[in-house]
Protein backbone atom coordinates (compact mmCIF):
# COMPACT_ATOMS: atom_id res chain seq x y z
CA UNK A 1 0.00 0.00 0.00
CA UNK A 2 1.47 3.44 -0.89
CA UNK A 3 1.80 5.57 2.15
CA UNK A 4 -0.58 8.51 3.30
CA UNK A 5 1.01 11.88 2.34
CA UNK A 6 1.89 14.44 5.50
CA UNK A 7 0.43 17.51 5.80
CA UNK A 8 3.48 19.27 4.64
CA UNK A 9 3.49 17.33 1.24
CA UNK A 10 -0.63 17.97 0.79
CA UNK A 11 -0.25 21.49 1.48
CA UNK A 12 2.66 21.41 -1.08
CA UNK A 13 0.47 19.82 -3.51
CA UNK A 14 -2.31 21.95 -3.14
CA UNK A 15 -0.28 25.29 -3.72
CA UNK A 16 0.60 23.80 -7.21
CA UNK A 17 -2.85 23.35 -7.67
CA UNK A 18 -3.71 26.72 -6.74
CA UNK A 19 -0.85 28.34 -9.59
CA UNK A 20 -2.11 25.66 -12.50
CA UNK A 21 -5.33 26.62 -11.71
CA UNK A 22 -4.98 30.66 -11.92
CA UNK A 23 -3.24 29.88 -15.44
CA UNK A 24 -6.46 28.00 -16.69
CA UNK A 25 -9.04 29.99 -17.80
CA UNK A 26 -12.58 27.98 -16.59
CA UNK A 27 -16.25 28.28 -18.16
CA UNK A 28 -19.12 26.08 -17.70
CA UNK A 29 -22.12 25.66 -19.06
CA UNK A 30 -25.73 24.04 -18.01
CA UNK A 31 -26.33 21.02 -20.04
CA UNK A 32 -29.60 18.79 -20.19
CA UNK A 33 -29.47 15.72 -18.02
CA UNK A 34 -32.52 12.57 -17.99
CA UNK A 35 -36.11 13.07 -16.66
CA UNK A 36 -36.00 17.04 -17.57
CA UNK A 37 -33.22 17.93 -15.38
CA UNK A 38 -29.98 19.70 -15.35
CA UNK A 39 -26.23 19.08 -14.93
CA UNK A 40 -23.42 21.07 -15.85
CA UNK A 41 -20.66 20.85 -18.10
CA UNK A 42 -17.12 22.38 -16.56
CA UNK A 43 -14.22 23.49 -19.40
CA UNK A 44 -10.68 24.28 -18.90
CA UNK A 45 -8.89 26.39 -21.48
CA UNK A 46 -11.49 25.21 -23.75
CA UNK A 47 -11.31 21.39 -23.45
CA UNK A 48 -13.92 19.41 -21.59
CA UNK A 49 -12.87 18.86 -17.75
CA UNK A 50 -16.05 18.08 -15.87
CA UNK A 51 -19.50 16.74 -17.19
CA UNK A 52 -21.96 15.87 -13.81
CA UNK A 53 -24.90 14.68 -15.16
CA UNK A 54 -26.09 13.76 -11.52
CA UNK A 55 -26.57 15.92 -8.23
CA UNK A 56 -22.85 15.20 -6.41
CA UNK A 57 -22.76 14.07 -2.98
CA UNK A 58 -26.30 12.63 -3.50
CA UNK A 59 -27.58 8.51 -4.06
CA UNK A 60 -28.76 7.79 -7.10
CA UNK A 61 -28.35 9.41 -10.91
CA UNK A 62 -30.63 12.41 -10.17
CA UNK A 63 -30.05 15.73 -11.84
CA UNK A 64 -30.97 19.15 -10.66
CA UNK A 65 -34.29 20.21 -10.97
CA UNK A 66 -33.52 23.90 -12.19
CA UNK A 67 -30.81 25.70 -14.40
CA UNK A 68 -30.19 27.47 -11.54
CA UNK A 69 -28.91 25.08 -9.07
CA UNK A 70 -26.69 23.10 -11.42
CA UNK A 71 -25.19 26.95 -12.86
CA UNK A 72 -24.55 27.16 -8.98
CA UNK A 73 -23.15 24.50 -8.48
CA UNK A 74 -20.73 24.53 -11.28
CA UNK A 75 -19.30 27.77 -10.42
CA UNK A 76 -18.48 26.50 -6.22
CA UNK A 77 -17.13 23.38 -8.49
CA UNK A 78 -14.65 25.99 -10.07
CA UNK A 79 -14.18 27.88 -6.92
CA UNK A 80 -12.69 24.90 -5.32
CA UNK A 81 -10.49 24.26 -8.55
CA UNK A 82 -9.31 27.89 -7.97
CA UNK A 83 -8.63 26.82 -4.21
CA UNK A 84 -6.55 24.42 -5.02
CA UNK A 85 -8.61 20.90 -4.34
CA UNK A 86 -8.44 18.07 -6.72
CA UNK A 87 -10.48 16.49 -7.09
CA UNK A 88 -13.13 19.55 -6.05
CA UNK A 89 -15.70 17.92 -3.66
CA UNK A 90 -18.80 18.73 -2.97
CA UNK A 91 -20.91 17.47 -0.03
CA UNK A 92 -24.29 17.95 1.26
CA UNK A 93 -23.80 20.97 3.43
CA UNK A 94 -22.27 22.88 0.20
CA UNK A 95 -25.15 22.12 -2.01
CA UNK A 96 -27.50 23.51 0.89
CA UNK A 97 -25.42 26.22 1.60
CA UNK A 98 -25.60 27.45 -2.07
CA UNK A 99 -29.50 25.96 -2.41
CA UNK A 100 -29.27 23.89 -4.50
CA UNK A 101 -30.65 21.03 -2.58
Amino acid sequence: LPKKPTTKEIAAIKKVNIKQAAATQFKYFVIKADSATYGYSIYANGNLYIEQKNIPAIAGNKGFTDTTSAANTAKLVIQKLKQGEMPPTINITDLKNIKAL
